[in-house]
Protein backbone atom coordinates (compact mmCIF):
# COMPACT_ATOMS: atom_id res chain seq x y z
CA UNK A 1 0.00 0.00 0.00
CA UNK A 2 1.40 3.41 -1.01
CA UNK A 3 0.48 6.61 1.09
CA UNK A 4 1.32 10.61 0.25
CA UNK A 5 3.23 11.23 3.24
CA UNK A 6 0.94 13.43 6.36
CA UNK A 7 -1.53 11.47 4.82
CA UNK A 8 -4.00 8.86 6.59
CA UNK A 9 -5.15 5.64 6.00
CA UNK A 10 -7.14 2.47 7.94
CA UNK A 11 -6.01 -1.11 7.74
CA UNK A 12 -9.03 -3.34 7.92
CA UNK A 13 -8.88 -6.87 8.95
CA UNK A 14 -12.40 -8.95 8.07
CA UNK A 15 -12.08 -12.43 9.89
CA UNK A 16 -14.75 -15.36 10.11
CA UNK A 17 -14.66 -18.34 12.39
CA UNK A 18 -16.32 -20.34 15.05
CA UNK A 19 -15.69 -19.83 18.00
CA UNK A 20 -15.52 -15.77 17.43
CA UNK A 21 -11.97 -14.96 16.45
CA UNK A 22 -10.04 -12.36 18.30
CA UNK A 23 -7.77 -9.87 16.42
CA UNK A 24 -4.67 -7.53 16.79
CA UNK A 25 -2.08 -6.02 14.59
CA UNK A 26 1.63 -6.30 14.66
CA UNK A 27 4.06 -3.49 12.96
CA UNK A 28 7.56 -5.41 11.74
CA UNK A 29 6.81 -8.25 14.28
CA UNK A 30 5.82 -6.37 17.54
CA UNK A 31 2.68 -5.86 19.08
CA UNK A 32 0.69 -2.66 18.59
CA UNK A 33 -1.28 -1.25 21.19
CA UNK A 34 -4.51 -0.64 20.74
CA UNK A 35 -7.34 0.84 23.37
CA UNK A 36 -9.50 -2.29 24.24
CA UNK A 37 -7.91 -4.61 26.54
CA UNK A 38 -11.24 -6.77 26.86
CA UNK A 39 -10.92 -11.02 26.91
CA UNK A 40 -12.88 -11.73 23.95
CA UNK A 41 -13.03 -15.54 24.90
CA UNK A 42 -15.50 -15.15 27.78
CA UNK A 43 -17.92 -16.83 25.90
CA UNK A 44 -15.88 -19.93 26.60
CA UNK A 45 -16.53 -20.34 30.57
CA UNK A 46 -19.98 -19.63 29.87
CA UNK A 47 -21.67 -23.25 29.10
CA UNK A 48 -25.04 -23.41 30.27
CA UNK A 49 -26.60 -23.67 26.54
CA UNK A 50 -24.93 -24.22 23.40
CA UNK A 51 -23.90 -21.50 21.19
CA UNK A 52 -23.19 -22.04 17.14
CA UNK A 53 -20.45 -19.19 18.00
CA UNK A 54 -19.97 -18.63 13.96
CA UNK A 55 -19.37 -14.48 13.89
CA UNK A 56 -17.39 -12.20 11.53
CA UNK A 57 -14.77 -9.80 13.81
CA UNK A 58 -13.42 -6.56 11.59
CA UNK A 59 -10.64 -4.56 12.76
CA UNK A 60 -9.47 -1.58 11.82
CA UNK A 61 -5.64 0.04 12.34
CA UNK A 62 -6.01 3.73 11.92
CA UNK A 63 -3.03 5.59 10.73
CA UNK A 64 -2.73 9.08 10.85
CA UNK A 65 -0.47 11.88 9.76
CA UNK A 66 1.84 9.50 8.27
CA UNK A 67 6.03 10.06 8.47
CA UNK A 68 9.04 7.99 7.02
CA UNK A 69 8.65 6.11 10.34
CA UNK A 70 5.27 5.25 9.53
CA UNK A 71 6.80 2.79 6.97
CA UNK A 72 6.65 -1.16 7.83
CA UNK A 73 4.92 -4.33 7.34
CA UNK A 74 1.52 -4.49 8.98
CA UNK A 75 0.42 -7.61 10.18
CA UNK A 76 -3.33 -8.66 11.35
CA UNK A 77 -3.46 -11.30 13.42
CA UNK A 78 -6.74 -13.65 13.99
CA UNK A 79 -7.14 -16.22 16.83
CA UNK A 80 -9.61 -18.75 18.41
CA UNK A 81 -8.55 -20.80 21.35
CA UNK A 82 -7.35 -23.73 18.23
CA UNK A 83 -5.84 -22.00 15.42
CA UNK A 84 -4.38 -18.67 14.44
CA UNK A 85 -4.03 -17.14 11.27
CA UNK A 86 -2.07 -13.75 9.70
CA UNK A 87 -2.20 -12.04 6.60
CA UNK A 88 0.19 -9.31 6.07
CA UNK A 89 0.56 -5.72 4.20
CA UNK A 90 3.38 -3.43 3.66
CA UNK A 91 2.89 0.22 3.98
CA UNK A 92 5.17 2.42 1.88
CA UNK A 93 5.34 6.31 2.46
CA UNK A 94 5.77 7.71 -0.89
CA UNK A 95 5.99 11.84 -1.83
CA UNK A 96 5.95 11.45 -5.78
CA UNK A 97 2.47 13.36 -6.11
CA UNK A 98 3.68 16.07 -4.01
CA UNK A 99 3.50 17.73 -0.90
CA UNK A 100 2.37 21.04 0.11
CA UNK A 101 4.45 24.15 0.54
CA UNK A 102 5.24 24.74 4.48
CA UNK A 103 7.11 27.26 5.72
CA UNK A 104 9.31 25.17 8.78
CA UNK A 105 11.60 28.35 10.01
CA UNK A 106 11.22 32.06 10.01
CA UNK A 107 11.62 35.44 11.96
CA UNK A 108 8.97 35.71 13.83
CA UNK A 109 9.80 39.48 14.75
CA UNK A 110 13.05 41.66 14.68
CA UNK A 111 14.47 44.76 16.38
CA UNK A 112 17.25 46.14 14.93
CA UNK A 113 19.83 49.80 14.78
CA UNK A 114 18.50 51.94 11.98
CA UNK A 115 20.45 52.01 9.23
CA UNK A 116 21.86 48.42 9.71
CA UNK A 117 21.09 45.12 7.32
CA UNK A 118 18.86 42.59 8.41
CA UNK A 119 18.25 39.14 7.28
CA UNK A 120 14.55 38.13 7.75
CA UNK A 121 14.26 34.22 7.93
CA UNK A 122 11.74 32.39 5.63
CA UNK A 123 12.63 28.70 5.24
CA UNK A 124 10.18 26.32 3.65
CA UNK A 125 9.72 22.85 2.62
CA UNK A 126 7.79 20.59 -0.18
CA UNK A 127 7.42 18.46 -3.34
CA UNK A 128 8.10 20.32 -5.67
CA UNK A 129 10.02 22.90 -3.73
CA UNK A 130 8.10 25.41 -3.13
CA UNK A 131 8.33 29.46 -4.50
CA UNK A 132 9.24 31.79 -2.06
CA UNK A 133 7.68 35.48 -2.29
CA UNK A 134 8.15 38.36 0.18
CA UNK A 135 5.48 41.53 0.59
CA UNK A 136 6.85 44.18 2.37
CA UNK A 137 5.13 45.95 5.65
CA UNK A 138 2.48 47.83 3.04
CA UNK A 139 1.68 44.60 1.49
CA UNK A 140 3.36 45.57 -2.03
CA UNK A 141 5.37 42.09 -3.55
CA UNK A 142 9.29 42.88 -3.34
CA UNK A 143 10.51 42.35 -6.52
CA UNK A 144 14.15 41.79 -8.07
CA UNK A 145 13.79 45.65 -9.58
CA UNK A 146 14.00 46.37 -5.71
CA UNK A 147 17.38 47.51 -4.60
CA UNK A 148 17.43 47.45 -1.48
CA UNK A 149 16.14 43.81 -1.05
CA UNK A 150 17.29 40.59 -2.05
CA UNK A 151 15.34 37.58 -1.67
CA UNK A 152 18.42 35.10 -0.60
CA UNK A 153 18.22 31.42 -2.62
CA UNK A 154 17.21 29.61 0.74
CA UNK A 155 14.15 32.06 0.87
CA UNK A 156 15.33 34.50 3.19
CA UNK A 157 14.83 38.40 2.91
CA UNK A 158 17.89 40.81 3.11
CA UNK A 159 16.85 44.35 3.63
CA UNK A 160 19.40 47.34 3.48
CA UNK A 161 19.92 50.39 5.53
CA UNK A 162 16.68 50.07 7.82
CA UNK A 163 14.70 53.14 8.93
CA UNK A 164 11.66 53.11 11.24
CA UNK A 165 9.83 55.65 8.65
CA UNK A 166 10.48 53.05 6.32
CA UNK A 167 10.81 49.57 7.44
CA UNK A 168 8.51 49.54 10.67
CA UNK A 169 5.66 47.02 10.42
CA UNK A 170 4.79 43.45 9.92
CA UNK A 171 6.29 41.86 6.45
CA UNK A 172 5.20 38.61 4.97
CA UNK A 173 6.83 35.48 3.38
CA UNK A 174 4.58 33.22 1.29
CA UNK A 175 6.00 29.73 0.27
CA UNK A 176 3.58 28.38 -2.98
CA UNK A 177 3.68 24.95 -5.09
CA UNK A 178 1.09 23.06 -6.71
CA UNK A 179 -0.23 21.95 -3.38
CA UNK A 180 -0.42 24.55 -1.30
CA UNK A 181 0.40 28.03 0.10
CA UNK A 182 2.06 28.73 3.55
CA UNK A 183 1.87 32.64 5.04
CA UNK A 184 4.09 33.24 7.89
CA UNK A 185 4.41 37.16 9.61
CA UNK A 186 7.72 39.11 10.73
CA UNK A 187 7.77 42.08 12.35
CA UNK A 188 10.44 44.38 11.92
CA UNK A 189 10.97 47.10 14.64
CA UNK A 190 14.30 49.50 13.66
CA UNK A 191 14.96 51.40 16.69
CA UNK A 192 17.87 54.66 16.98
CA UNK A 193 20.77 54.10 18.71
CA UNK A 194 20.01 57.56 20.76
CA UNK A 195 17.21 55.45 22.47
CA UNK A 196 19.41 52.74 23.25
CA UNK A 197 21.28 53.52 26.70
Amino acid sequence: TRINRHNKVTLECDVGGTPTPTIHWLKDGERLTQVSRINLFFQLKIKRKPLLRLSTTVSNLFLDCLTPETEGEYSCIAETPKSRIERSTKVLITCLSGEAARIYLWTKNRIEFEDATVQLYCRAEGTPAPKITWFNNHGKMITDEDEEYKVADNGDLIIKDISWMEHMGEWTCQAENPYGIDRKETFLYPVSKLYIT
